[in-house]
């Protein structure tokens, strides 16, 4: 008699789903970013890690002048408080107007997330 392909099917998803949990399990974790110090500087790689997009779109928000930043040599630097100061104001535009054009290119409840992440310290 042969196996149901359906049972197969179902053995390997379970297998994949198993190697994805280990894989997740022993992925980095991301730093948190401290509260104490507002002048702290974060650099590009960090800027993209917190809002969770690619670095050369944070990068893109800095060249277009919507990300405050200094250039430092090659690399951008952020100071924290302008960059919590930017999410603030990303934010309040788009509780404002849920206008999908004003956006920034950031999902609301992304900037939401961020928002609240820094502001319960």
């Amino acid at each position: 008699m042969q196996n149901n392909p359906f049972e197969e099917i179902v053995l390997r998803l379970e297998k994949l789903q198993s190697t994805i949990d280990l894989i997740s399990v022993n992925l980095p974790k991301e730093k948190p970013i401290r509260q104490e110090n507002p002048h702290t500087l974060l650099n590009l790689k960090d800027v993209a890690s917190i809002l969770k997009v690619p670095v050369n779109t944070a990068r893109y928000y800095i060249e277009k002048k919507k990300l405050p930043a200094v250039k430092s040599g090659k690399a951008f630097k952020i100071r924290q408080s302008d960059f919590l100061e930017w999410v603030d104001q990303v934010f309040l535009k788009k509780e404002e107007t849920d206008n999908v054009t004003n956006d920034m290119g950031i999902a609301p409840a992304r900037m939401r997330e961020i928002h609240h992440r820094f502001k319960k310290a």
